[in-house]
């Protein structure tokens, strides 16, 4: 095969690459938090195999309708600026008008 050497030297060379690109990448992995969603957490928290998580994410959903209720009411409050003065010493500027 005519360049034998030549492809065998590029093959070792693009191997040797990905390698160094693999633990560059394992390195940078290593350094970083990694931060999910609460819900995204929990199931994977719980799961005993990846199948469940699908199941175990649609259950807590059901299990939150309260709370996302109860957070659209606040929500709404919040843009109506009907928010009492403790609310106001409490949230961010930005989200209670005055």
């Amino acid at each position: 095969m005519p360049f034998r050497c030549q492809f065998c030297l590029r093959s070792w060379e693009l191997e040797n690459r990905l390698r160094s690109a693999d633990a560059a990448y394992r390195e940078l992995a290593g350094e970083s938090d990694l931060v999910l969603p609460v819900f995204l957490a929990v199931a994977l928290a719980d799961a005993r195999q990846p199948g469940d998580v699908w199941a175990l994410l649609a259950g807590l959903r059901v299990r939150a309708a309260r709370f996302r209720d109860r957070r659209r009411e606040l929500d709404e409050t919040l843009a109506r600026g009907d928010a009492s003065d403790e609310a106001r010493r409490l949230l961010p500027r930005c989200a209670v008008r005055r």
